[in-house]
């Protein structure tokens, strides 16, 4: 009886001691949750962080890469999409080793071009030099001038027309030739740049004010010198003597007439004393009297031969002149050189047309 009441005893003792135990176990779990618990939220908060790192890392990379974005026009300026930052449209674009990118900020556009300023793109987006080899023909020097269609420009010297100078210009069909005397001329090319000019017929050049003046009467006259004795010198050009006696001439000629003097001609000098032959080329007198001008010549040599008005030496050192009956001719040009009669002035009807003759005094 007293050892099964001892076991008895021992038994309840550590059933109650296991008892005792239970809770603490349970407390141990407990306190593992909670632990667990935190290190469930320190990951969280770790979470946190590395969230937000993420998110600054994305705003970064948006920052200083700038091309992942387009650069549009917004209120008149570039700025990057979406934002307000100003932005430059050649940011990224990589152009050929031969170009460079050109901006247009009115528009936010982008170009490559070509980085020597002479050169432009062919067809195949290729930068070449328009004028290698040079399309200019003659000789004549090229230039780039990327302003005109061609993107190029002929240099041409004013020898040569056309867009590759490929034509020798005419100088003829200028309005006004440089060579050439005022009013109607004749002109003539003789080659490259060479050209010729000289008055129409009908015309005689006035070299005072190179023009040509439209002859309307030609008188021939033979003028007999009496001091004056007659040597072949006077026939010779480039004599003293053939100066001296058309300059003396010519001055006389120019006293008497003025302005309707046009030019002097001479054919020749003869023996007779010394007689001079030579031919004018005139304007008509204002009366228009194709005899006029005779008469003044006539009058103004029988006062140089009497000294009754000039009192002068009219004709130098020929001495006084005498001027025959038979000495003058008179050609009327104002109709197509048809001669007219002495006292009439009119030109025939077949030079004027159906209307008749034309009075011309």
């Amino acid at each position: 009886g007293l050892v099964d009441d001892v076991m008895d005893a021992n038994a309840a003792e550590v059933d109650g001691n296991q008892k005792t135990a239970e809770p603490t176990e349970s407390t141990t779990e407990s306190d593992s949750s909670t632990t667990e618990s935190l290190f469930s939220t320190t990951e969280g908060d770790m979470n946190t962080t590395e969230s937000e790192m993420n998110t600054t890392e994305s705003i970064v990379s948006t920052s200083s890469f700038p091309g992942n974005l387009s650069c549009v026009l917004a209120n008149k300026v570039c700025v990057l999409e979406g934002t307000e930052d100003l932005c430059d449209p050649c940011d990224g674009i990589n152009c050929d080793a031969d170009k460079y990118c050109l901006s247009d900020n009115s528009t936010c556009t982008t170009k490559c071009d070509c980085t020597d300023e002479k050169k432009i793109e062919n067809k195949e987006g290729v930068c070449i030099d328009p004028c290698n080899p040079t399309p200019c023909q003659n000789k004549q020097p090229c230039k780039s001038i990327l302003t005109v269609p061609s993107k190029f420009q002929c240099q041409c010297s004013p020898d040569y027309d056309g867009e590759f100078c490929q034509n020798e210009h005419n100088y003829c069909n200028d309005a006004k030739p440089a060579k050439c005397p005022i009013g109607a001329f004749d002109c003539v090319m003789k080659g490259v740049g060479q050209y010729d000019c000289k008055c129409a017929d009908g015309h005689n050049l006035d070299e005072k004010t190179n023009t040509c003046i439209k002859v309307t009467q030609r008188l021939s006259v033979d003028l007999i010198f009496t001091q004056t004795y007659y040597s072949e010198a006077y026939n010779v050009e480039g004599t003293e003597e053939r100066k001296n006696a058309t300059d003396s001439i010519h001055s006389a000629m120019a006293d008497l007439y003025g302005s309707l003097l046009i030019s002097i001609s001479y054919d020749n000098f003869t023996q007779g004393s010394l007689v001079a032959h030579y031919k004018m080329d005139m304007r008509m007198a204002a009366n228009g009297d194709p005899d006029q001008n005779i008469y003044d010549l006539m009058k103004y040599t029988i006062n140089c031969e009497t000294d009754n008005a000039a009192k002068k030496a009219c004709f130098g050192d020929l001495g006084k002149p005498h001027l025959p009956i038979n000495g003058t001719v008179t050609e009327d040009l104002r109709c197509n050189g048809r001669l007219l009669s002495r006292w009439h002035s009119m030109c025939p009807h077949s030079q004027i047309g159906e209307f008749g003759a034309m009075l011309l005094r």
